[in-house]
C-alpha cells in the first residue's frame, strides 16, 4: 500500500474530538436516482483515484494512503463519519434523499476548491447517465497536472526579504451573541439563493466582485446592528494560495484568508476599490510563499514531537480559534453549463463552528449565500436580508434550520496506529471486502 505523507490536511488532524465534515449540498430538480448516482460516484473515484484515499497514522504521523474499498452510496438524510469503519474508511462520502444529494468530505483530504471538482465531475457523470445527455467540455472530469500536488511538503518557498509585505488589519470587533463555548456541535443555518442578473447589476454598479458585494452587505449588517463598536467589522475572507505557490490544480488544502475591515465613513465603491487593493497584495507571490512558510515551519516543529498526544498538543489552538467578526468563503461558479437545467441550487457548510460565518456557491442564474451561526439570534440575517432588498438585490431565504455534520471516526479505526496495534489489519480489511 503506497503511503504519501499528508502536511496540507496537518491542520485538520490532531483535533482533540476529530474534524467535522464539510458538506455540499446539491438541490437537483427532480428526485435522485440512487442507482445512477452510485455508478456516476464509481466513475468519478476511477477518474480522480486520489478521492479513493483513506488516512494512516504511524508513530504520530499521518499519511495519505490508497484505498481501493467500495464506496457505498446511501439513500439517507443522516451524515455518516468520514474515516470511519461505515465508509470503509474513506474521507469522502456520497448520500442522498429526495432531491438532495449530499457530498461530505475532510478537510484533510480537499479544501473547497478540490472538493468542488469533485462534484463537478460526479454531476458530469450524473446528468450523462440519468438524462442520456453528451457532456463535451466538463472541466471537473479531467484530470490535471498537480491535481495531488501537496503544496507544503517540500520545505520553505525562496522569498525576498527586501519586498516590503503587506499591512493586514488583525483586530476586528467581536460578535457578542457567540458564545464562549458552544454546548455540542450545534449550529444554525439560513438559506439566501439571490438572483445573479440582480447581484451582478449592483455589483457593476459599486465595482465590487459577487464576493466583495456579499463582505460590504454583510460587514454593514453587523455595523448597523453595533454601530457603537470602535473596532472595525472585520471579514476574513478564505484565499487560495494556488497560483503563488504554482500549485493551481491540487485538490489539497491550500487556503489562508485576507482580513477585509469595515470603514463605515466611506461609500461602497470606494471600499470596493479599497477592498480589490488589499486582496491583490495579499495575492503577490512573495507574500503568499511567506504565509506557507509559517505553516511548512509549524508543520517542522510538529515533526519534532515524539508522540500523537504531543503533537495534539501543539495543535490544540486549532480546537479554539475565534473568527472575529465573521469569515467568508466562495468556492466560485461550478462549471456544470450543460447540467445547469437540472440543478435547483447548491450549498456549503459545516457545523461545529463557533461565530458567524458565510459560504458562498455559484452556480446557473443564482449564487446561495448560507449564513451559518453557533447562536439563534437573528439580528444579523434580518439586517442583511434588509440590506439586500435595499441594494435592489432579488433573493429568496429560507428559515433556520438547525444542523450538525458529524465529527470524523479516524481514532476509532485502523487509521491510528494504536488500534492497529490491537488487531490484524490484513484480516480485518480483508473481511470488511469479502
Amino acid at each position: 500500500m503506497k503511503l504519501n505523507r499528508n502536511y496540507a490536511g496537518i491542520p485538520y488532524l490532531y483535533r482533540k474530538k476529530g474534524a467535522v465534515s464539510t458538506v455540499m449540498e446539491i438541490v437537483m430538480r427532480e428526485n435522485v436516482n440512487g442507482e445512477m448516482l452510485q455508478t456516476a460516484v464509481n466513475f468519478t473515484v476511477s477518474r480522480h483515484p486520489y478521492f479513493k484515499s483513506s488516512l494512516q497514522e504511524r508513530q504520530g504521523d499521518y499519511y495519505i494512503a490508497e484505498n481501493e474499498m467500495p464506496f457505498d452510496v446511501r439513500e439517507t438524510r443522516e451524515l455518516r463519519k468520514l474515516g470511519s469503519k461505515e465508509l470503509n474508511f474513506h474521507l469522502i462520502d456520497v448520500t442522498y434523499c429526495g432531491k438532495q444529494i449530499f457530498v461530505a468530505f475532510h478537510h484533510a483530504l480537499c479544501d473547497g476548491l478540490g472538493a468542488r471538482r469533485f462534484v463537478e465531475t460526479l454531476l458530469c457523470y450524473y446528468s450523462e447517465l440519468n438524462y442520456g445527455i453528451s457532456i463535451e467540455n466538463g472541466d471537473g472530469t479531467l484530470p490535471k497536472a498537480g491535481d495531488i500536488l501537496d503544496p507544503f511538503a517540500n520545505g520553505m518557498y525562496p522569498v525576498d526579504p527586501s519586498v516590503p509585505m503587506p499591512e493586514s488589519v488583525k483586530e476586528g470587533f467581536a460578535i457578542p451573541e457567540t458564545p464562549d463555548e458552544m454546548e455540542d456541535d450545534t449550529d444554525y443555518r439560513w438559506a439566501f439563493t439571490l438572483d445573479n442578473e440582480s447581484l451582478m447589476t449592483y455589483g457593476r454598479s459599486i465595482g465590487a466582485s459577487p464576493a466583495i458585494v456579499v463582505a460590504l452587505l454583510m460587514s454593514k449588517a453587523i455595523y448597523t446592528v453595533h454601530p457603537q463598536t470602535e473596532v472595525p467589522v472585520l471579514c476574513s475572507m478564505a484565499s487560495s494560495l494556488r497560483e503563488g505557490l504554482h500549485a493551481e490544480n491540487t485538490f489539497k488544502n491550500c487556503v489562508n484568508s485576507i482580513n477585509l475591515p469595515y470603514d463605515p465613513g466611506q461609500g461602497f465603491a470606494e471600499q470596493a476599490k479599497a477592498y480589490k487593493q488589499i486582496i491583490k497584495a495579499h495575492k503577490e507571490e512573495n507574500y503568499v510563499k511567506q504565509c506557507a512558510n509559517s505553516m511548512v515551519y509549524l508543520f517542522s516543529k510538529l515533526d519534532e514531537m515524539p508522540t500523537i498526544e504531543a503533537k495534539k498538543q501543539v495543535m490544540a489552538m486549532f480546537d479554539h480559534i475565534r473568527i472575529n467578526s465573521y469569515s467568508l468563503s466562495y468556492t466560485g461558479r461550478l462549471d456544470l453549463t450543460e447540467c445547469e437545467k437540472y440543478i435547483e441550487s447548491m450549498h456549503l457548510y459545516s457545523g461545529g463552528n463557533n461565530g458567524l460565518f458565510v459560504n458562498m456557491m455559484s452556480i446557473g442564474s443564482t449564487t446561495t449565500v448560507d449564513v451559518l451561526q453557533s447562536f439563534t439570534d437573528e439580528v444579523y440575517v434580518d439586517a442583511f436580508r434588509q440590506l439586500l432588498s435595499d441594494a435592489g438585490i432579488a433573493f429568496t431565504v429560507s428559515g433556520p434550520v438547525a444542523f450538525t455534520t458529524p465529527r470524523d471516526g479516524i481514532a476509532d479505526t485502523p487509521a491510528v496506529e494504536a488500534v492497529r496495534k490491537r488487531i490484524d489489519i490484513r484480516g480485518y480489511i480483508e473481511s470488511l471486502s469479502s
